[in-house]
Order: structure tokens, then sequence, then C-alpha cells
């Protein structure tokens, strides 16, 4: 759905203006949205499911509809996003480079070396 893939595209971005090279940020990114997602399809997919029981045949093909989109855009941001995401990063970030140093959250690497 439109409101998963905002959300990962604004953390994703976010991880990347920290610095994080395009792999390494799409792993964050799901690491912190993915079970959010992932609960919120099966939210609205269990409450099409309950429509599904309508005995008004227009109702339950619209919800039969409904859950199956939604699962399916489940899928396509969870498989085919990260792919566009880095497909598209120099698009998106212009000017931006990965640096190949940023294996970690930019936290653990401002600790002071001994």
């Amino acid at each position: 759905m439109v409101d998963d893939s905002i959300h990962i595209l604004k953390r994703y971005l976010g991880f990347r203006k920290t610095g994080l090279a395009p792999a390494l940020a799409i792993e964050r990114t799901f690491e912190q949205v993915g079970a959010a997602l992932m609960l919120t399809t099966l939210v609205l997919t269990l409450g099409m499911g309950i429509l599904m029981l309508s005995i008004f045949g227009p109702n339950q093909t619209t919800a039969i509809l409904m859950a199956s989109i939604i699962a399916v855009a489940l899928l396509y941001d969870l498989i085919m996003l990260p792919h566009l995401l880095q497909l598209l990063d120099r698009w998106l970030l212009p000017g931006t480079r990965a640096n190949a140093a940023h294996t970690s959250a930019p936290a653990a690497q401002s600790s002071p070396s001994q």
C-alpha cells in the first residue's frame, strides 16, 4: 500500500542522509519498519476477511479484491521496493555517494578511538 511505501522511503532516505551505504540503509529500514508493515497488512486483510462473510455479493467481491490487493502490495514492498531503491538511489539523493567505510550506525562510529 502507498503508506507502507512512504514509510519505507522516508526511513531509507533518512539512513542514506546519515551516510549509510544503500544496502545497509535498506537493511536497517526493514529492521525498523518491517514488523509494523506486516502487522498493518494482517489487520487490514483480516478486516476485509470479515467483509467476505457478507451475504451481499458486491461486498464479498470488493472484500476479496481489497484483501488480495493489500497482500500483493506488501509483497511488492518487501521484494521489489528494495531493488528499486538501490536502482534509483542516485536519482533520490543527487550528489550523495555511499561511503564504503560506513558499515554500522553512525552512533557506533562516533565512539572515541583508544
